[in-house]
C-alpha cells in the first residue's frame, strides 16, 4: 500500500511535466505559422522561461538523483505543522503582502487601462455620480483625451469607461484596501465551502488557503485594480451560498449574482455559475436551479442596459446607436467571436503555459487526478470541474489574449474551482497517507513561497518604465502634452485625465487629434510633445511601427524639437 501511495506523487511529477509539454506544444504552434503577438512572448521570455527552467531542473534532479532521507522527514514535519496552522493564517497572509503591493508599484500606478478605468470609474461612482463630466473646455478633444475604452455621452458632456461598475465602485470607495480584501477574503471563503462539500476531510480546510496564499497569481493580482480578484471572491461567495438551504440564504445568493454580473464583463459569471445550476436542478433542487437561473438572466437584461441607466442618471443622451462609440451588443459578440485565427492557439498555449507557472507546483496535477473522481461524484463536484472547463473553452474562442496579467488573468476568477477540485484529489485519494505526498506537498510550497517575491519583483520591473514616464509627463512645464510614440509598446495607455483634480498637464494621443484639432490647441495652450526619445528615456520597449525610432517633434513648433522632460 506504501508503495501506491508513493506512485500517487510520482504521478503527480509526470501530469505536471505532460502539462508542461502540452502547453508549450500548443504555444509552439504559432512557430508554424510565423505569427507572435508581442505581449505573451515577451512574458514568456523575459518572466516564465527562467521558471520553467529552475522547475525543469529540479524535476530532473528529484527523478535522476536519491532525494535524501533526512529532508524528506525533514518536509514531512514542516507538513505536519502546517497542517496545525488556524485557517486564518494563510488568510492574513494574503492581505497583507496583497496590501503592501497595493501599496506599492503595483497599486500606486494602474499599469493596464484596465486598472486604470476601475480607478477612474471608481473616482466619480464613490462621488455618487454614474459618469465624470468632461471639462467645458475641452470637450471637443475628448476621445483624444481618453482614446481607450471609453464611451462618451452623445452631448459630449460625460465620459467613463465600457466597463461595468460594480468592481470600479468597490475600488473608488475602498481605495487601497478593495483587492486585497476581496483575494483574502476568497481564500477565507474557500475554507468554507470545502467544509461544506468535503467535511470528512480533516486536512482540506489547510490545504485549500495554502494553495491560494502559494500562488503568484492570487496574491500578486490581489495588488492590482483588476476586476479578477473581485469575481473569484463573488464566485465564492455564491458557491457557499446557493447550495445550502433557505430562503433567505437563496435571496442573498441571488444578490451575490446580480452584483457578479455587473462586476466588469456581464459574460463571466454566467459562465461560471452555468453548470453549477445545472447540477442543482439535476439533483433534483429544481426550484433552486430555476429561481438562480432566471435571476441571472434578469442580472444580465439590466447590466446589458447600463450604458442607458448610466446616461439617464447624469440627465444626459446615449451616442448614436450603432456608432464607434455606442456599438450594438450584436455588433460586439460577432467581433468578439470573428477576430480571432490560428494564432490563438498559440497564444493559448502561452497563457496556460503562464497559468500553471504562476501557480504552486501541484495545483494543476492535483487538479487533474481530481477530474475522474469529481465526473463520479456529480452534483458540486462536476459542476466545479465543468463550469472550469467551460469558462477555458469560451475565453480561448472569445478572448485568448489577456493584455497585462500576472499569471493567466481570465481564468483568475475559476482559480478557487480549480484549488477546491485539488483538495479533492488530496483528500480521496488519501494522499496524506504517504510520507513522500506529504514531504512533496511542504517542498512546493517552500517553493512557491520563494517564488511570490521573485514574481513581484518581475511585476515591479515590467510596470516601472511606464510609471516612470506617467511621472515625466506630470512635470512637464506645460498645459497639454500630445503623446506621439506609436513606436513604444502601449504608449498611449499614458494618456489618462482622471480624476480631474490630478496634477500636471491634460493628456492626449496625437493620432486621435486631426490637423486642425493640434493647430486650435497651439493657440489656445501651451502645448510639449511626448515622443519616442522621452519613451526610449522612460525604458518603454520600442517595438519599431515607424522603423527610424525618429523622435517626435513639438506639435506646435514644426522646426523644434522640444519634448517632454523629467
Amino acid at each position: 500500500m506504501a508503495m501506491g501511495r508513493t506512485a500517487d506523487i510520482s504521478r503527480a511529477g509526470t501530469i505536471y511535466a505532460a502539462l508542461l509539454l502540452l502547453f508549450a506544444g500548443l504555444a509552439f504552434t504559432n512557430v508554424a505559422l510565423g505569427e507572435f503577438q508581442y505581449l505573451p512572448v515577451t512574458f514568456f521570455r523575459s518572466q516564465d522561461f527562467p521558471v520553467l527552467a529552475m522547475v525543469t531542473a529540479l524535476f530532473l534532479i528529484v527523478r535522476v538523483a536519491r532525494v535524501p532521507n533526512g529532508l524528506v522527514a525533514g518536509m514531512d514535519t514542516l507538513f505536519g505543522r502546517m497542517k496545525l496552522l488556524p485557517v486564518w493564517a494563510p488568510v492574513l497572509f494574503i492581505f497583507t503582502l496583497a496590501l503592501l503591493g497595493a501599496l506599492g508599484i503595483l497599486g500606486s500606478y494602474p499599469l493596464s487601462m484596465d486598472e486604470y478605468w476601475a480607478r477612474a470609474d471608481g473616482y466619480a461612482l464613490a462621488s455618487g455620480r454614474a459618469m465624470a463630466e468632461i471639462p467645458a473646455d475641452l470637450r471637443d478633444y475628448a476621445g483624444a483625451m481618453h482614446p481607450i475604452f471609453a464611451r462618451i455621452s452623445g452631448d459630449g458632456l460625460y465620459w467613463a469607461s465600457t466597463y461595468l461598475p460594480v468592481n470600479a465602485l468597490f475600488q473608488g470607495l475602498l481605495g487601497p484596501l478593495a483587492s486585497p480584501l476581496f483575494a483574502a477574503g476568497a481564500a477565507a471563503l474557500l475554507v468554507q465551502v470545502v467544509r461544506q462539500h468535503l467535511p470528512e476531510a480533516k486536512t482540506a480546510p489547510i490545504i485549500c488557503p495554502v494553495l491560494a496564499a502559494t500562488s503568484a497569481q492570487w496574491v500578486i493580482t490581489g495588488m492590482t485594480s483588476f476586476a479578477m480578484s473581485a469575481h473569484l471572491f463573488v464566485n465564492l461567495a455564491w458557491l457557499a451560498l446557493v447550495f445550502r438551504k433557505g430562503p433567505a440564504v437563496q435571496i442573498a445568493a441571488g444578490l451575490v449574482a446580480f452584483l457578479a454580473v455587473g462586476l466588469h464583463q456581464f459574460a463571466f459569471f454566467p459562465v461560471f455559475a452555468a453548470f453549477f445550476i445545472l447540477e442543482l436542478f439535476l439533483s433534483g433542487r429544481r426550484g433552486v436551479a430555476v429561481g438562480q437561473g432566471v435571476i441571472v438572466l434578469v442580472a444580465v437584461a439590466f447590466w446589458v442596459s447600463w450604458n442607458s441607466i448610466a446616461y439617464k442618471l447624469v440627465g444626459s443622451v446615449p451616442p448614436v446607436a450603432g456608432s464607434a462609440s455606442n456599438p450594438s451588443l450584436t455588433e460586439k459578440v460577432i467581433v468578439l467571436l470573428t477576430r480571432n485565427d490560428l494564432t490563438a492557439i498559440g497564444t493559448m498555449g502561452l497563457n496556460l503555459l503562464r497559468f500553471q507557472l504562476w501557480q504552486n507546483p501541484l495545483l494543476l496535477p492535483l487538479f487533474a487526478l481530481a477530474v475522474p473522481v469529481a465526473w463520479k461524484l456529480k452534483g458540486f463536484w462536476r459542476g466545479c470541474l465543468l463550469s472550469a472547463l467551460a469558462t477555458l473553452a469560451f475565453m480561448a474562442v472569445v478572448i485568448p489574449y489577456q493584455g497585462h496579467g500576472w499569471g493567466y488573468r481570465y481564468l483568475h476568477h475559476v482559480l478557487g474551482n480549480v484549488i477546491l477540485l485539488a483538495a479533492l484529489g488530496w483528500s480521496r485519494l488519501r494522499m496524506s497517507e504517504s510520507r513522500a505526498t506529504r514531504a512533496s506537498f511542504a517542498a512546493a510550497a517552500l517553493i512557491a513561497l520563494a517564488l511570490i517575491p521573485y514574481r513581484y519583483v518581475q511585476a515591479h520591473d515590467f510596470a516601472q518604465p511606464w510609471q516612470q514616464a506617467d511621472r515625466a509627463i506630470a512635470k512637464v512645464d506645460a498645459e497639454v502634452v500630445i503623446v506621439d510614440a506609436p513606436d513604444h509598446l502601449f504608449a498611449d495607455d499614458l494618456v489618462r485625465n482622471l480624476p480631474e483634480d490630478r496634477p500636471g498637464p491634460v493628456r492626449m494621443a496625437h493620432a486621435a487629434l486631426t490637423d486642425a484639432q493640434v493647430a486650435d490647441l497651439c493657440s489656445r495652450f501651451r502645448v510639449a510633445t511626448f515622443g519616442s526619445a522621452d519613451a526610449e528615456a522612460a525604458g518603454l520597449p520600442s517595438i519599431g511601427y515607424r522603423g527610424d525610432g525618429d523622435n517626435a517633434q513639438n506639435a506646435c513648433a514644426p522646426e523644434g524639437t522640444d519634448q517632454a522632460e523629467d
